[in-house]
């Protein structure tokens, strides 16, 4: 009888928690992927950071983010010996070499040409000093 009545209540809280992660989880999913879909990866800026239109530095600054800021990285890509990161949120992309990741970090399909990812889509770059990027 102990056996049965513990069973019961390990099942129960089973139950409590099933629930509770299915009432948080997809918010907490939701929160985690930049517009388009697709994991992000977490970031932060080790000095000011140009955020250029394109993985280039001859490409135009659209924005430029402070020292020590949390960025979001959609991917990389790779141009003239320099990777780059696409930002998550946000139109633009980063030199990795002024951003610490912990998380390895995919290729992305660049087109060329303009910032549009082919499988995403990203807001334009608000106030660069004020929240979170990427």
């Amino acid at each position: 009888m102990l056996h049965a009545t513990i069973s019961k209540l390990a099942l129960v809280a089973a139950g409590g928690a099933v629930a509770a992660l299915a009432a948080v989880g997809p918010a907490a999913a939701a929160q985690s992927l930049p517009e388009g879909g697709g994991q992000v990866h977490k970031g932060w800026t080790k000095t000011w950071v140009w955020v250029h239109e394109n993985p280039s530095h001859h490409s135009d600054k659209i924005g430029k983010i402070p020292p020590h800021r949390t960025v979001y990285i959609k991917c990389k890509v790779q141009n003239h010996g320099d990777t780059w990161y696409k930002l998550a949120k946000h139109h633009g992309w980063v030199d990795a070499d002024k951003v610490k990741t912990h998380d390895w970090i995919p290729r992305c399909r660049y087109t060329g040409g303009n910032s549009n990812m082919s499988d995403e889509e990203s807001a334009p770059v608000a106030e660069l000093a004020g929240e979170p990027l990427g």
